[in-house]
């Protein structure tokens, strides 16, 4: 855990660079994808050429997008790697669910979360005692084109989509 908090510490004190090295690598990893295709960055991935070719988007700009991941378009439309998945969103922003588009890449990310988690616990730190969390896996289903629709929890955990929802309970001792 102190070896992820040290991580963690070590990168916020120069977010600047890391924010212009994630932006460069997620522009490099998905260079080719349609979305960003049609701003004419020709492989250049610095941050002055990406906020000069490509304007602040909305939800409604990658509706279409999401829509074609939606029916089962595979092709690189957003990212490089294919989305297998699509999460709802909470609502939060506009009052109604929106579609996120997931895949297994974006599963490994996370570890922010447990990053997140290691932090607050060092800081608001508990000696003794237990920890019980639950996450609650909701049921998926297939859109038209076939793509799994759910929460980002369901698409973590779930062994085959014919299961039904349930939750997880997470459990630790600590001291």
């Amino acid at each position: 855990m102190e070896t992820l908090i040290d991580v963690f510490e070590a990168e916020t004190k120069d977010a600047e660079r890391v924010q212009r090295e994630t932006l460069e690598r997620i522009l490099e990893e998905n260079g080719e994808a349609e979305y960003l295709k049609k701003f004419g960055l020709d492989g250049k991935w610095d941050e002055e050429t990406y906020r000069k070719c490509v304007p602040l988007a909305s939800y409604q700009d990658f509706k279409p997008y999401i829509k074609r991941i939606a029916d089962g378009d595979a092709s690189p439309l957003l990212a490089a790697k294919p989305f297998t998945a699509l999460s709802w969103s909470s609502g939060t922003s506009g009052g109604k669910p929106k579609f996120v588009p997931f895949n297994l890449a974006l599963a490994s990310k996370v570890i922010h979360h447990t990053i997140c988690l290691a932090y607050a616990m060092r800081e608001f730190s508990v000696t003794e005692g237990m920890f019980l969390g639950f996450m609650f896996i909701s049921p998926r289903r297939k859109s038209e084109g076939g793509v799994d629709i759910g929460l980002v929890s369901s698409h973590l955990f779930y062994q085959s989509s014919s299961e039904k929802g349930n939750e997880i309970a997470l459990f630790w001792k600590i001291g």
